[in-house]
């Protein structure tokens, strides 16, 4: 058919070669792959969770330290001297996640704290450059040991439930894409009111996080 022209002279092309319909179809179209593109990163991103590093603080059974003759001080010895005086906490950060974590900083600490107040916040954390892989020990794992040597008013006030014994700080770490994460971990050994020796895994609120 003859090309019309509209008023300022340019050609008509949308009067005489699409229609309504094929407008509507290009639309639907265009939506279908929105919603696909959408679903594909909505999945992405759920795998994505589903396979990031996850570091966990993990300690050992107080001990004194001592390589060669290796004793439990916890619960703490009947009486001080200078071998019970030694407190020493063996810990492992693991990675218990499906892909690997590189390790950035970490910051731990043993200190002797008064029962029902809490240690000072921790400055940032050493700088580290390691990988730990999602597998079996040691590739998935960091250890150390946190020893303090308690004095004689320390010992007999963590018998007499004044005084308790933190290990805290922060591991932080970032996945393969290289974002950022954290662990905050606390745990602490005192005794009670009953004369009753506990260990507490989790500190007081805001002490524990993961991110």
């Amino acid at each position: 058919s003859e090309t019309t022209y509209n008023y300022n002279g340019t050609y008509n092309y949308y009067l005489n070669q699409f229609s309504l319909p094929y407008i509507i179809f290009s639309l639907i179209a265009a939506l279908i792959a929105l919603g696909t593109l959408a679903a594909i990163w909505y999945q992405a991103r759920v795998i994505a969770g589903s396979e990031r590093p996850w570091l966990m603080f993990k300690p050992g059974d107080p001990n004194s330290g001592r390589a060669l003759n290796l004793q439990r001080r916890w619960p703490l010895p009947d009486m001080f001297n200078k071998d019970t005086a030694l407190f020493n906490v063996p810990y492992d950060i693991i990675n218990v996640g499906r892909s690997p974590a590189f390790l950035t900083g970490l910051n731990r600490a043993i200190e002797i704290i008064e029962t029902n107040k809490t240690p000072p916040i921790l400055t940032k954390s050493p700088t580290f450059n390691l990988i730990l892989s999602p597998k079996a020990p040691p590739e998935d794992r960091f250890g150390s040991n946190l020893l303090r040597t308690l004095n004689e008013d320390e010992f007999w006030n963590l018998k007499n439930g004044k005084l308790c014994i933190w290990v805290y700080g922060m591991a932080e770490y970032t996945d393969t894409l290289k974002k950022p994460h954290y662990t905050k971990f606390c745990c602490r050994w005192f005794i009670d009111e009953n004369g009753v020796s506990n260990y507490a895994p989790v500190g007081p609120e805001g002490w524990t996080e993961y991110t």
